[in-house]
């Protein structure tokens, strides 16, 4: 059986249960920066998703997927905005930052980082500017990889937002979680860390017929080296 196009095999349904994932994703992170003392402007406010389109092995993002912290929602809807995740589902616009993801999955460094008091210039015309309108002006960004076997494929970006940027303690915390949700086990640094079973967020997207290009990793090699 052929599996769904992104992003027109997206339900209804599916859009809800992505939803319910990220809702997930946010919540862990905000337990762990509790945990760690963080303070209001530290914590994460937001999560949100792009995948690349089916069929293009460049960066060709689509925005499918946004979830927020009850604070930050409740701001949105006392000056009637619609929900991000709402209206721009589809949203097709390439951003700096989604591409910069997109070509350093496979590098040493692969997070990428915004703080858009400072780097405003870097969006483009076309983009919403999302964040930064609800208060949110720094940013990190995963590139979404998938295992397929025997390769690995970089699929589209998990991003998180905050009203400002933590403190560097606190940022690693947040990527800890963003590996375990948005990178297949096997490519965790750490292995003593490494999650035991792939994330829903990667079993979720495997139902999908994903965009995006192979990796230059080969998962046997990588498994084998860790063996």
């Amino acid at each position: 059986m052929a599996k769904l196009k992104v992003p027109g095999g997206i339900t209804v349904e599916d859009f809800m249960e992505l939803r319910a994932i990220l809702m997930r994703v946010l919540e862990e992170m905000s337990s762990r920066l509790k945990a760690t003392r963080a303070q209001e402007a530290e914590m994460p406010k937001e999560v949100h998703v792009r995948l690349n389109e089916t069929g293009k092995n460049y960066p060709y993002p689509i925005f499918v997927g946004w979830v927020e912290d009850k604070k930050l929602a409740e701001k949105r809807t006392s000056k009637n905005h619609p929900d991000p995740g709402l209206y721009r589902f589809g949203d097709d616009v390439l951003s700096n930052v989604y591409a910069e993801a997109f070509w350093s999955a496979d590098q040493r460094n692969y997070f990428q980082d915004r703080n858009w008091e400072i780097q405003m210039d870097d969006k483009r015309p076309g983009e919403k500017a999302t964040d930064p309108k609800s208060g949110n002006f720094y940013q990190t960004c995963l590139g979404i990889v998938v295992d397929e076997g025997k390769r690995y494929r970089v699929v589209g970006t998990l991003v998180v937002g905050f009203p400002q940027k933590p403190r560097t303690r606190l940022i690693q915390g947040v990527h800890n979680v963003l590996r375990i949700w948005g990178r297949p086990p096997s490519l965790h640094e750490n292995r003593r860390q490494a999650p035991t079973f792939e994330s829903p967020l990667l079993t979720f997207l495997k139902r999908y017929e994903l965009g995006g290009r192979i990796l230059k990793l080969k998962a046997s090699r990588q498994s084998k080296s860790r063996a």
